[in-house]
């Protein structure tokens, strides 16, 4: 039995009820490609300086961009956008949630220096 369901089972006998749990499998794990990985890690650093890209700890999270990375090589990027400042700092998935716009011309430029990369690697391997 898994956790969850031993979770829902003691609340729901405390409450002097019963439930079912159905979990139905959605998308899968999104698993970056080591290729797309490292030119999107080296024009993030083109775009704006090694100091500012990091590698992230693996998420356990739900996301279905693993259905992209099914079909062609891939890789999650994430891109800061809050500013405590103007109180724009508040998680995903949450009411208050809501991002400094000014970033977005520099996720246009990140993505655009992935795509240029991989257009220019992709053409120079076909060589």
């Amino acid at each position: 039995m898994t956790r969850l369901q031993v979770l829902l089972d003691g609340v729901t006998a405390a409450m002097g009820a019963v439930c079912e749990l159905t979990v139905t499998p959605m998308t899968g794990p999104v698993i970056n490609d080591p290729a797309a990985s490292e030119i999107a890690r080296a024009a993030a650093i083109q775009v704006v300086g090694n100091a500012a890209v990091a590698w992230h700890a693996p998420l356990m999270v739900s996301e279905d961009f693993s259905e992209y990375g099914r079909v062609a090589p891939s890789c999650f990027l994430l891109l800061g956008s809050s500013n405590p400042e103007l109180g724009l700092n508040a998680p995903h998935h949450n009411p208050r949630f809501d991002f400094d716009e000014r970033v977005l011309p520099l996720g246009v430029a990140l993505l655009a220096t992935v795509a240029t990369r991989y257009l220019a690697e992709r053409e120079t391997s076909n060589e």
